[in-house]
Protein backbone atom coordinates (compact mmCIF):
# COMPACT_ATOMS: atom_id res chain seq x y z
CA UNK A 1 0.00 0.00 0.00
CA UNK A 2 2.62 2.56 1.13
CA UNK A 3 4.83 1.79 -2.24
CA UNK A 4 1.65 2.43 -4.37
CA UNK A 5 0.69 5.46 -2.72
CA UNK A 6 4.46 6.53 -2.56
CA UNK A 7 3.70 6.42 -6.79
CA UNK A 8 0.85 8.35 -6.29
CA UNK A 9 2.50 11.33 -4.79
CA UNK A 10 5.37 11.44 -7.19
CA UNK A 11 3.13 11.45 -9.80
CA UNK A 12 1.02 14.04 -8.55
CA UNK A 13 3.80 16.25 -7.55
CA UNK A 14 5.83 17.74 -10.40
CA UNK A 15 9.23 17.36 -8.48
CA UNK A 16 9.39 16.83 -4.50
CA UNK A 17 12.69 18.64 -4.58
CA UNK A 18 10.94 22.26 -5.85
CA UNK A 19 7.96 22.34 -2.76
CA UNK A 20 10.03 20.49 -0.09
CA UNK A 21 10.58 23.67 1.62
CA UNK A 22 6.47 24.20 1.40
CA UNK A 23 4.70 24.15 4.72
CA UNK A 24 1.53 21.99 5.31
CA UNK A 25 -0.87 24.78 5.70
CA UNK A 26 0.43 26.39 2.53
CA UNK A 27 -0.03 23.28 0.43
CA UNK A 28 -3.84 22.52 1.73
CA UNK A 29 -5.08 25.90 0.86
CA UNK A 30 -8.17 25.62 0.08
CA UNK A 31 -8.77 21.99 1.10
CA UNK A 32 -11.19 20.34 3.07
CA UNK A 33 -8.77 18.88 5.85
CA UNK A 34 -9.59 18.13 9.52
CA UNK A 35 -8.06 20.05 11.76
CA UNK A 36 -7.24 17.49 13.68
CA UNK A 37 -5.15 16.21 11.48
CA UNK A 38 -2.45 19.11 11.45
CA UNK A 39 -2.11 19.64 15.36
CA UNK A 40 -1.16 15.95 15.02
CA UNK A 41 1.48 16.34 12.73
CA UNK A 42 2.18 19.33 13.92
CA UNK A 43 2.66 17.41 17.65
CA UNK A 44 5.12 15.42 16.03
CA UNK A 45 7.18 17.18 14.60
CA UNK A 46 6.14 17.47 10.61
CA UNK A 47 5.48 20.85 9.44
CA UNK A 48 6.50 20.89 5.87
CA UNK A 49 5.46 18.45 2.88
CA UNK A 50 8.69 16.83 2.17
CA UNK A 51 8.25 16.13 6.02
CA UNK A 52 4.95 14.16 5.15
CA UNK A 53 6.27 12.75 1.53
CA UNK A 54 9.73 11.20 2.45
CA UNK A 55 7.88 9.32 5.37
CA UNK A 56 6.19 5.99 5.01
CA UNK A 57 2.24 5.29 6.25
CA UNK A 58 3.35 3.20 9.05
CA UNK A 59 5.59 5.83 9.77
CA UNK A 60 3.25 8.56 9.91
CA UNK A 61 0.71 6.51 11.52
CA UNK A 62 3.24 5.91 14.36
CA UNK A 63 4.17 9.27 14.95
CA UNK A 64 0.93 10.78 14.97
CA UNK A 65 -1.38 8.15 16.19
CA UNK A 66 -4.07 8.71 13.73
CA UNK A 67 -5.56 5.58 11.73
CA UNK A 68 -3.97 4.39 9.05
CA UNK A 69 -7.19 5.55 6.66
CA UNK A 70 -6.76 8.75 7.56
CA UNK A 71 -3.45 9.10 6.90
CA UNK A 72 -3.69 7.91 3.92
CA UNK A 73 -6.75 10.32 2.71
CA UNK A 74 -4.29 12.76 4.10
CA UNK A 75 -1.74 12.32 1.62
CA UNK A 76 -3.70 11.67 -1.27
CA UNK A 77 -5.63 14.73 -0.39
CA UNK A 78 -1.59 16.98 -0.18
CA UNK A 79 -0.94 15.24 -3.67
CA UNK A 80 -3.72 16.37 -5.38
CA UNK A 81 -3.35 20.09 -3.52
CA UNK A 82 -0.13 19.70 -4.99
CA UNK A 83 -0.59 18.65 -8.93
CA UNK A 84 -4.36 18.56 -9.74
CA UNK A 85 -3.46 17.18 -13.01
CA UNK A 86 -1.52 13.52 -12.59
CA UNK A 87 1.41 12.88 -15.19
CA UNK A 88 3.01 9.64 -16.33
CA UNK A 89 6.79 9.11 -15.13
CA UNK A 90 8.06 8.89 -18.48
CA UNK A 91 6.46 12.39 -19.09
CA UNK A 92 7.75 13.54 -15.95
CA UNK A 93 11.42 12.43 -17.04
CA UNK A 94 11.21 13.78 -20.11
CA UNK A 95 10.31 17.72 -18.86
CA UNK A 96 13.26 17.34 -16.90
CA UNK A 97 15.66 16.15 -19.81
CA UNK A 98 16.47 12.53 -18.69
CA UNK A 99 15.24 10.17 -21.34
CA UNK A 100 18.60 8.78 -20.93
CA UNK A 101 19.90 6.56 -23.59
CA UNK A 102 18.09 3.63 -25.05
CA UNK A 103 19.71 0.65 -26.70
CA UNK A 104 18.55 -1.59 -29.28
CA UNK A 105 17.99 -5.34 -29.43
CA UNK A 106 20.39 -5.64 -32.57
CA UNK A 107 17.39 -6.14 -34.85
CA UNK A 108 15.33 -3.28 -36.20
CA UNK A 109 11.70 -6.13 -36.05
CA UNK A 110 12.61 -6.22 -32.33
CA UNK A 111 12.99 -2.76 -31.80
CA UNK A 112 10.14 -1.89 -33.40
CA UNK A 113 7.57 -4.71 -31.52
CA UNK A 114 9.29 -4.44 -27.80
CA UNK A 115 10.79 -0.60 -28.06
CA UNK A 116 14.77 -0.28 -27.10
CA UNK A 117 16.20 -1.16 -23.60
CA UNK A 118 16.52 2.05 -21.50
CA UNK A 119 19.67 3.35 -19.61
CA UNK A 120 19.45 4.22 -15.95
CA UNK A 121 17.08 0.58 -16.07
CA UNK A 122 17.75 -2.82 -14.35
CA UNK A 123 15.88 -4.95 -16.63
CA UNK A 124 14.81 -8.66 -15.69
CA UNK A 125 15.07 -11.45 -18.55
CA UNK A 126 13.64 -14.36 -17.89
CA UNK A 127 12.98 -17.89 -19.57
CA UNK A 128 13.57 -21.73 -19.42
CA UNK A 129 16.75 -23.24 -20.09
CA UNK A 130 17.03 -22.85 -23.90
CA UNK A 131 14.19 -20.42 -24.77
CA UNK A 132 16.76 -18.25 -26.13
CA UNK A 133 17.68 -15.49 -23.52
CA UNK A 134 21.54 -15.84 -23.31
CA UNK A 135 20.94 -15.36 -27.51
CA UNK A 136 19.42 -12.25 -26.69
CA UNK A 137 21.68 -11.22 -24.25
CA UNK A 138 25.12 -11.72 -26.84
CA UNK A 139 23.44 -9.74 -29.54
CA UNK A 140 22.83 -6.99 -27.09
CA UNK A 141 26.42 -7.21 -26.06
CA UNK A 142 27.36 -6.72 -30.11
CA UNK A 143 24.20 -4.01 -30.07
CA UNK A 144 25.95 -1.84 -27.63
CA UNK A 145 29.33 -1.30 -29.39
CA UNK A 146 27.15 0.41 -32.00
CA UNK A 147 26.91 4.00 -32.73
CA UNK A 148 24.48 5.66 -30.94
CA UNK A 149 22.54 6.62 -34.10
CA UNK A 150 22.74 2.90 -35.20
CA UNK A 151 20.61 2.48 -31.86
CA UNK A 152 24.03 1.12 -29.91
CA UNK A 153 25.63 3.22 -26.90
CA UNK A 154 29.01 3.09 -28.18
CA UNK A 155 30.38 1.18 -25.02
CA UNK A 156 31.41 -1.33 -23.94
CA UNK A 157 29.43 -5.10 -21.98
CA UNK A 158 30.65 -6.32 -18.87
CA UNK A 159 29.35 -9.92 -18.73
CA UNK A 160 29.07 -11.57 -15.24
CA UNK A 161 28.58 -15.17 -15.72
CA UNK A 162 27.72 -17.26 -12.56
CA UNK A 163 25.44 -20.53 -14.06
CA UNK A 164 27.76 -21.25 -16.98
CA UNK A 165 30.58 -20.22 -18.82
CA UNK A 166 30.81 -17.37 -21.63
CA UNK A 167 30.42 -19.57 -24.90
CA UNK A 168 33.41 -18.15 -26.77
CA UNK A 169 32.41 -19.93 -29.51
CA UNK A 170 28.97 -18.84 -30.10
CA UNK A 171 30.36 -15.50 -29.61
CA UNK A 172 32.98 -16.43 -32.38
CA UNK A 173 29.99 -17.15 -34.31
CA UNK A 174 28.61 -14.05 -33.98
CA UNK A 175 31.58 -12.13 -34.59
CA UNK A 176 32.03 -13.96 -38.31
CA UNK A 177 29.02 -12.15 -39.53
CA UNK A 178 29.03 -8.90 -38.14
CA UNK A 179 30.31 -6.99 -41.16
CA UNK A 180 27.69 -8.48 -42.96
CA UNK A 181 24.90 -7.34 -40.09
CA UNK A 182 26.06 -4.52 -38.98
CA UNK A 183 27.93 -3.14 -41.45
CA UNK A 184 29.00 -0.17 -38.64
CA UNK A 185 31.08 -2.38 -37.14
CA UNK A 186 32.96 -3.74 -39.61
CA UNK A 187 36.66 -3.16 -38.93
CA UNK A 188 35.93 -3.13 -35.12
CA UNK A 189 37.11 -5.81 -32.99
CA UNK A 190 33.85 -6.55 -31.22
CA UNK A 191 36.00 -9.30 -28.56
CA UNK A 192 37.64 -6.55 -27.31
CA UNK A 193 34.09 -4.54 -26.36
CA UNK A 194 33.13 -7.24 -24.27
CA UNK A 195 34.74 -7.86 -20.55
CA UNK A 196 34.21 -11.30 -19.39
CA UNK A 197 33.92 -12.48 -15.78
CA UNK A 198 33.02 -15.86 -13.60
CA UNK A 199 31.57 -16.19 -10.56
CA UNK A 200 30.40 -18.86 -8.08
CA UNK A 201 29.94 -17.85 -4.83
CA UNK A 202 27.40 -14.58 -3.49
CA UNK A 203 31.26 -12.75 -1.87
CA UNK A 204 32.61 -12.75 -4.83
CA UNK A 205 29.42 -11.47 -6.61
CA UNK A 206 29.33 -8.33 -3.94
CA UNK A 207 33.20 -7.67 -4.32
CA UNK A 208 31.90 -7.43 -8.32
CA UNK A 209 29.19 -5.08 -7.82
CA UNK A 210 30.76 -3.07 -5.40
CA UNK A 211 34.33 -2.74 -6.50
CA UNK A 212 34.67 -4.10 -9.96
CA UNK A 213 32.03 -2.90 -11.62
CA UNK A 214 32.14 0.82 -10.67
CA UNK A 215 35.87 0.48 -11.15
CA UNK A 216 35.51 0.02 -14.70
CA UNK A 217 32.06 1.71 -15.72
CA UNK A 218 34.04 4.79 -16.73
CA UNK A 219 37.41 3.57 -17.25
CA UNK A 220 36.78 0.95 -19.97
CA UNK A 221 33.20 2.86 -20.83
CA UNK A 222 31.02 -0.02 -19.88
CA UNK A 223 27.00 0.87 -21.28
CA UNK A 224 25.63 -2.78 -20.85
CA UNK A 225 25.79 -4.91 -17.37
CA UNK A 226 24.64 -8.82 -18.10
CA UNK A 227 24.43 -11.18 -15.18
CA UNK A 228 23.46 -14.75 -16.37
CA UNK A 229 22.11 -15.34 -14.23
CA UNK A 230 21.17 -14.02 -10.61
CA UNK A 231 18.76 -16.66 -9.88
CA UNK A 232 21.64 -19.53 -9.83
CA UNK A 233 23.16 -17.75 -7.07
CA UNK A 234 20.14 -16.87 -4.74
CA UNK A 235 18.65 -19.79 -5.11
CA UNK A 236 20.71 -22.31 -4.28
CA UNK A 237 23.14 -20.80 -1.05
CA UNK A 238 19.72 -19.70 0.37
CA UNK A 239 17.53 -22.70 1.95
CA UNK A 240 13.50 -22.35 2.60
CA UNK A 241 13.89 -21.29 5.96
CA UNK A 242 16.12 -18.23 4.90
CA UNK A 243 13.81 -16.71 2.92
CA UNK A 244 13.96 -13.21 5.00
CA UNK A 245 17.34 -13.04 4.46
CA UNK A 246 17.63 -13.87 0.97
CA UNK A 247 15.28 -10.58 0.32
CA UNK A 248 17.08 -8.19 2.23
CA UNK A 249 19.97 -9.99 0.24
CA UNK A 250 18.19 -9.02 -2.99
CA UNK A 251 17.02 -5.58 -2.36
CA UNK A 252 20.48 -5.13 -1.45
CA UNK A 253 21.78 -6.29 -4.78
CA UNK A 254 19.28 -4.34 -6.87
CA UNK A 255 19.80 -1.03 -5.07
CA UNK A 256 23.49 -1.57 -5.90
CA UNK A 257 22.20 -2.48 -9.60
CA UNK A 258 20.46 0.50 -10.34
CA UNK A 259 22.49 3.13 -8.85
CA UNK A 260 25.02 1.89 -11.18
CA UNK A 261 22.69 2.10 -14.27
CA UNK A 262 21.72 5.30 -13.10
CA UNK A 263 24.92 6.86 -12.42
CA UNK A 264 26.52 5.71 -15.34
CA UNK A 265 23.12 5.53 -17.57
CA UNK A 266 23.75 2.20 -18.59
CA UNK A 267 21.28 -1.05 -18.97
CA UNK A 268 21.48 -3.70 -16.72
CA UNK A 269 20.10 -7.06 -17.27
CA UNK A 270 19.85 -9.63 -14.79
CA UNK A 271 18.74 -13.01 -16.49
CA UNK A 272 16.65 -15.33 -14.37
CA UNK A 273 15.39 -18.50 -14.03
CA UNK A 274 11.02 -19.69 -13.99
CA UNK A 275 9.29 -22.24 -11.69
CA UNK A 276 6.42 -23.90 -12.26
CA UNK A 277 3.40 -22.37 -11.16
CA UNK A 278 0.69 -25.05 -10.77
CA UNK A 279 -2.44 -23.61 -10.32
CA UNK A 280 -5.49 -26.53 -9.46
CA UNK A 281 -8.08 -25.15 -11.60
CA UNK A 282 -6.08 -25.57 -14.50
CA UNK A 283 -3.97 -28.89 -14.40
CA UNK A 284 -3.56 -29.18 -17.59
CA UNK A 285 -2.05 -25.78 -18.81
CA UNK A 286 1.43 -25.36 -18.16
CA UNK A 287 2.19 -22.23 -16.95
CA UNK A 288 5.71 -20.89 -15.25
CA UNK A 289 6.54 -17.45 -13.12
CA UNK A 290 9.78 -15.70 -12.91
CA UNK A 291 12.49 -17.23 -9.87
CA UNK A 292 12.83 -15.15 -6.47
CA UNK A 293 9.28 -14.45 -6.08
CA UNK A 294 7.76 -10.71 -4.96
CA UNK A 295 11.13 -9.53 -3.11
CA UNK A 296 12.82 -9.65 -7.09
CA UNK A 297 9.92 -8.63 -8.61
CA UNK A 298 9.01 -5.36 -7.17
CA UNK A 299 13.00 -3.91 -7.53
CA UNK A 300 13.47 -4.51 -11.37
CA UNK A 301 12.43 -1.63 -13.47
CA UNK A 302 11.19 -4.27 -16.87
CA UNK A 303 10.51 -7.80 -17.11
CA UNK A 304 10.91 -9.98 -19.85
CA UNK A 305 9.46 -13.29 -20.23
CA UNK A 306 11.61 -15.80 -23.26
CA UNK A 307 9.77 -18.79 -24.29
CA UNK A 308 10.44 -21.80 -27.16
CA UNK A 309 6.95 -21.87 -28.79
CA UNK A 310 8.48 -25.00 -30.98
CA UNK A 311 9.03 -28.09 -29.46
CA UNK A 312 12.04 -30.24 -29.80
CA UNK A 313 11.43 -33.26 -32.43
CA UNK A 314 12.99 -36.44 -32.14
CA UNK A 315 12.32 -37.86 -35.40
CA UNK A 316 14.00 -34.84 -38.06
CA UNK A 317 16.75 -32.17 -37.58
CA UNK A 318 14.64 -28.58 -37.15
CA UNK A 319 16.05 -25.71 -38.95
CA UNK A 320 16.90 -22.51 -37.20
CA UNK A 321 14.41 -20.75 -38.53
CA UNK A 322 11.53 -23.31 -37.66
CA UNK A 323 12.20 -23.25 -34.25
CA UNK A 324 10.13 -19.73 -33.51
CA UNK A 325 10.66 -18.58 -29.86
CA UNK A 326 9.15 -15.37 -28.50
CA UNK A 327 10.26 -12.66 -26.18
CA UNK A 328 7.10 -10.64 -24.02
CA UNK A 329 6.92 -7.53 -22.20
CA UNK A 330 5.90 -8.65 -18.82
CA UNK A 331 6.07 -5.15 -16.87
CA UNK A 332 7.69 -2.01 -18.34
CA UNK A 333 7.71 1.72 -17.36
CA UNK A 334 7.48 2.59 -21.10
CA UNK A 335 5.90 -0.05 -23.22
CA UNK A 336 3.05 -1.46 -23.43
CA UNK A 337 2.29 -5.28 -22.87
CA UNK A 338 3.49 -6.52 -26.53
CA UNK A 339 5.23 -9.35 -27.22
CA UNK A 340 7.16 -10.65 -31.02
CA UNK A 341 7.96 -14.21 -32.39
CA UNK A 342 11.60 -14.90 -33.07
CA UNK A 343 14.53 -17.20 -33.95
CA UNK A 344 18.07 -17.51 -33.66
CA UNK A 345 20.26 -18.54 -36.42
CA UNK A 346 24.15 -18.27 -37.33
CA UNK A 347 24.07 -14.51 -37.30
CA UNK A 348 22.00 -13.62 -34.27
CA UNK A 349 18.16 -13.55 -33.32
CA UNK A 350 16.03 -12.39 -35.88
CA UNK A 351 12.04 -10.72 -35.43
CA UNK A 352 9.44 -13.07 -37.54
CA UNK A 353 6.79 -10.62 -37.08
CA UNK A 354 5.12 -7.74 -34.42
CA UNK A 355 2.43 -8.87 -32.40
CA UNK A 356 0.74 -7.38 -29.47
CA UNK A 357 -1.62 -8.75 -26.48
Amino acid sequence: LNSLLFSFVLLHSHCIVCIDWMDIATALEGCDVDPAVISALERAGISTVEDVLMQSIPELVSVTHLRTTTIVEFVCTLSVSLCPVPKRACDLLGEEGMDGMQLGWGDEGLDDALGKLRGGHLIDLSGESSAGKSQLCMQLCLSVQRKVSEGGMHGRAAYICTEAPFSQKRWDQLSESVSKRYPDLDGVDVGEGVLKTEVNTIPEFWNIINSLLPAIMDSRNVRLVVIDSIAALFRTDYTQEDVPSRSSALFTVARALKCIADKYNAVVISVNQVSDHVVRESMMQRRVIPALGLSWSSCVNDRFLVRRLTQRSTHFVQKPDEIVRQVAVVTSSYSASVHSNFYVDNDGCHCIDNKGD
